[in-house]
């Protein structure tokens, strides 16, 4: 299911949840995605994969239910092969056995970004700045080149994307760091209004330019609604961000990767044109 818009107005009220009923609709949030992109790319899934919390358990969820030999696409974005963005995300995708590209950003993809931003000023709305919007401007048209390249080429490929559990979990410092609760529910609501003109919209442009469409799991409506169950220190606190997620996390991910995964730095997924 394409999300379709955000609801500005969550409720941070207080009911009860658990942690296997968040799993249970996590889970069929991110089935609900796959099933479309399945549907649409004639039986291949592609994921956005930076090697972070978000997309590493997408893609866990995805090979628990689908088992190892589903055939799975990933890409990552990362300025060179050290990037941490490219370094975690080959680690998960050789431990979740996905086809994964690495997109190294060099002088010839600056130029593509700049040219793109000179000719079609209006895919970068509220994107100031020569290189600004580049990653997901790369991650899109490198996905539609690669549904291009198939034998009987994709149209419209279906792209799985992990926008918004950022917001609906806690994920920036600035949800940590409020002290009071009032503070903290006013910075969830104040980050949970910016997302559509931060995030999505930027981001839905590109994508219709490319012809690639965006499928947000962790933006599906059940999702949303079972989120605002959950009371916001036990979605974040001071030391540990979106911290029933990084438990569900310990479940699905292989040993080998879990550790790294949860305890890694946040970066973002595409911000990696920011080294330039």
């Amino acid at each position: 299911m394409k999300y379709r818009g955000p609801a500005f107005n969550l409720p941070i009220i207080q009911r009860t949840w658990t942690l296997d009923g968040l799993d249970k609709v996590l889970t069929e949030g991110i089935i609900a995605s796959a099933i479309e992109c399945i549907k649409h790319n004639r039986g291949i899934i592609f994921a956005a994969l930076s090697g972070g919390l978000d997309s590493s358990f997408c893609l866990a969820v995805l090979r628990h239910h689908l088992g190892d030999n589903f055939p799975i696409f990933t890409f990552t974005v990362g300025t060179m092969k050290r990037h941490p963005d490219v370094q975690y995300a080959e680690k998960v995708a050789e431990a979740l056995k996905t086809n994964h590209q690495s997109i190294l950003v060099d002088e010839i993809a600056i130029s593509v970004v700049a040219h793109m931003k000179d000719s079609h000023p209006d895919l970068f709305w509220g994107e100031i700045g020569k290189i600004a919007g580049g990653g997901p401007t790369l991650l899109l048209r490198t996905v539609k080149k690669c549904a291009d390249a198939f034998q009987t080429p994709i149209n419209e490929p279906r792209l799985i994307v992990h926008d918004g559990i950022d917001e609906l979990l806690g994920g920036y410092w600035d949800h940590r760091k409020r002290q009071t609760p009032a503070k903290q529910e006013t910075e969830f609501k104040t980050l949970w209004s910016k997302l559509h003109d931060n995030h999505l919209f930027p981001l839905w442009k590109k994508a219709e330019f490319f012809g690639v469409v965006p499928l947000f799991p962790y933006l599906q409506p059940a999702v949303i609604d079972y989120i605002s169950r959950i009371p916001l220190p036990e979605r974040t606190s001071h030391d540990e961000s979106k911290i029933p997620l990084r438990r569900l996390a310990e479940k699905y991910l292989p040993p080998e990767i879990v550790g790294e995964v949860i305890q890694r730095k946040k970066i973002g997924f595409c911000d990696a044109l920011k080294e330039f």
